[in-house]
């Protein structure tokens, strides 16, 4: 292959694996018509004691149950003032909820 910008030629593209992975090949799709009057199709899902006891990643660190707190004494923190943008400025813009 070549990099049509630079003209140089590029290496395959390989996977985590190690494998080269074809590219600029089409792949053959084919179309399926669903009807408008047929019922929707219902999936299982699994139970959730077939699934594994931890779902979440495993450098997950339990919090200690004492945990510190530090006073935060906001009068010691320096305010900021903004500026208000223009009428008609779209490069700045003041989300509000």
């Amino acid at each position: 292959a070549v990099n049509v910008l630079t003209g140089d030629s590029l290496g395959p593209t390989l996977n985590a694996a190690g494998d080269t992975l074809v590219t600029g090949v089409p792949l053959p799709m084919v179309g399926k018509t669903l009807s408008a009057g047929a019922p929707p199709r219902v999936v299982p899902t699994p139970t959730l004691a077939s699934l594994p006891g931890t779902l979440a990643h495993p450098n997950v660190i339990p919090l200690p149950k004492n945990l510190t707190n530090i006073p935060l004494d906001t009068s010691q923190i320096p305010l900021i003032p903004l500026r208000l943008p223009k009428a008609g400025d779209t490069t700045h813009y003041i989300l509000t909820q």
